[in-house]
């Protein structure tokens, strides 16, 4: 990435931009040529700040949004995994009345008093 980035820089450098700018005769190609140029540096500038957040390794918010949200996810996971023991232990022992009503509350979306 940092090749590519320095490469990017000498590319857009203003002599350069200059030196191809004038290689070409037709106005309207300038012109979308400069616009291009335009782009090129505003992507560049963008690169330059994602590889600084990239050493930096410090993790963006997006990061640490979407770790909260895994741990919270294999949380429900575990307390459903725990939920179905419970089920199928009171089905093991015959306490079929109790594990209906487990999971009628289960289906009704209530957490249960373990």
């Amino acid at each position: 990435m940092r090749k590519a980035i320095a490469e990017q820089e000498e590319i857009l450098a203003p002599a350069t931009v200059q030196k191809i700018a004038s290689s070409i005769p037709f106005v309207n190609i300038i012109s979308q040529l400069e616009e291009f140029f335009k782009a090129a540096i505003i992507k560049l500038e963008i690169d330059k700040t994602s590889l600084a957040q990239l050493e930096s390794e410090e993790p963006s918010q997006f990061e640490q949004e979407r770790e909260a949200s895994d741990e919270a996810a294999r949380q429900r996971d575990l307390e459903s995994r725990a939920i179905d023991a419970e089920y199928f232990r009171l089905i093991r022992e015959g306490k079929f009345e109790e594990a209906q009503e487990l999971l009628n509350l289960e289906l009704k979306g209530g957490k249960t008093n373990e």
